[in-house]
């Protein structure tokens, strides 16, 4: 269980905090929404405003420019002759890693709170789908 817990601890963590704080962002973003509209507690806030919040082409555009990013510092490790120059690509490479999965986590965690505020149950794939994406991304200890 160590193991487990020293190899995935870090990325549980990340993970944890990111839900946090989209989860914060939804109720911010709610309150905000009802008092600049000066809702009463009988009224709803119109799917369309929240669903507004998902923006499927930054999202890919994010992914794509991350990977993009990846493969730069592989390249570059790649070509180095000299082993310090490796480990440094490599550190670059992990960096790379670590924002490509924040970029997931960010906007599995962003659809999990518009999931759960909606309740449209269906964008739960979208979210295990990136977060699953993410923690195979994240560079392990």
């Amino acid at each position: 269980m160590t193991d487990f817990r020293n190899k995935y601890g870090p990325v549980g963590n990340k993970l944890l905090a990111n839900i946090m704080l989209w989860t914060i962002f939804m109720i911010v973003f709610l309150g905000l929404y009802i008092f600049k509209h000066g809702l009463e507690p009988t009224q709803n806030v119109p799917l369309e405003e929240v669903y507004g919040l998902l923006n499927w082409y930054s999202f890919g555009i994010l992914v794509f420019s991350s990977i993009i990013l990846f493969t730069i510092f592989s390249f570059a490790t790649h070509k180095s002759d000299k082993e310090a120059e490796k480990e440094r690509g490599s550190k670059f490479m992990d960096i790379a890693l670590s924002e490509c999965s924040g970029v997931l986590f960010n906007f599995g965690s962003s659809v999990l709170a518009i999931t759960l505020f909606t309740q449209n149950w269906l964008y739960l794939i979208a979210t295990v789908c990136t977060y699953f994406l993410g923690v195979a991304m994240h560079p392990k200890k």
